[in-house]
């Protein structure tokens, strides 16, 4: 939560994670401080150091769902610094964002993630999502307050006692399947769009397109086409291998 206000926005987070005891059935973090909240929640089945505590170096903090592919990679970028670095996914996006800022972030870090940094140097709260939107990000804006979560009945059943349904929203997925990018079923509370990432700094937002997909014309024979999208599945498959998670493929049955 980021309030310009600076009242109840302890209360306000810890009321959101209700709704979603799945997400914090393993306990809650609070980080309150100069009229910004945030929490974090932690299932009960995640490994967790003893003391665990809310990511923060450097007047940084971070809360979210992260899962980096390539983080060896990452950390190369900071040179002697790499030591210094923690093995967890939130210390490594900190530890970016300080060595090569925002836009470095962004252009360096691959995996599937959304998350919420809060810049106390900068009174400044940063939203990103991940290109293809894996991870969901809701945020809703009201009256110099902004509201962020994982789920949209967080923000929907902690803001309203009785939630209006954006009936354009409604009509679209069930007339055409189609569901917003940046809407949901409620109205005020909309989603961040995949590849973008929300900026708050003194009540005022921007949302910026931070990610789009680039054509291009390959020449040569079509083995080497297959050749060079072969070399992709294996270092997209192997990086996410890397995380100790069974690896599954399903095919279409319309495939021969």
């Amino acid at each position: 939560v980021a309030d310009t206000s600076g009242r109840e926005s302890r209360s306000r987070v810890e009321a959101m994670m209700q709704p979603v005891p799945h997400r914090s059935d393993g306990g809650i973090r609070v980080l309150d401080t100069d009229g910004i909240a945030i929490a974090e929640g932690r299932r009960a089945n995640e490994q967790s150091a003893p003391k665990w505590e809310i990511s923060r170096t450097e007047g940084v903090a971070l809360v979210g769902d992260i899962r980096i592919h390539n983080g060896d990679e990452v950390r190369s970028r900071f040179g002697r610094a790499e030591r210094s670095v923690g093995t967890d996914d939130r210390d490594l996006v900190i530890a970016a964002y300080l060595h090569l800022g925002l836009r470095g972030v962004l252009n360096l870090i691959d995996g599937d993630f959304a998350f919420v940094l809060w810049d106390s140097r900068s009174n400044q709260v940063i939203a990103i999502r991940d290109p293809f939107g894996v991870k969901p990000l809701v945020y809703s804006r009201t009256a110099g307050r902004l509201l962020l979560a994982s789920e949209v009945k967080q923000i929907a059943w902690t803001e309203q006692h009785s939630p209006t349904i954006d009936h354009q929203s409604l009509l679209e997925f069930i007339r055409y399947d189609f569901r917003s990018h940046d809407r949901s079923f409620v109205a005020g509370v909309n989603r961040l769009p995949p590849g973008h990432y929300l900026r708050w700094i003194d009540g005022s937002i921007d949302i910026v397109r931070y990610w789009e997909p680039t054509y291009q014309t390959a020449p040569g024979p079509n083995n080497d086409l297959a050749g060079a999208f072969r070399e992709r599945l294996i270092t997209s498959v192997g990086r996410r291998a890397l995380h100790g998670q069974r690896v599954v493929s399903q095919l279409s049955g319309g495939l021969v």
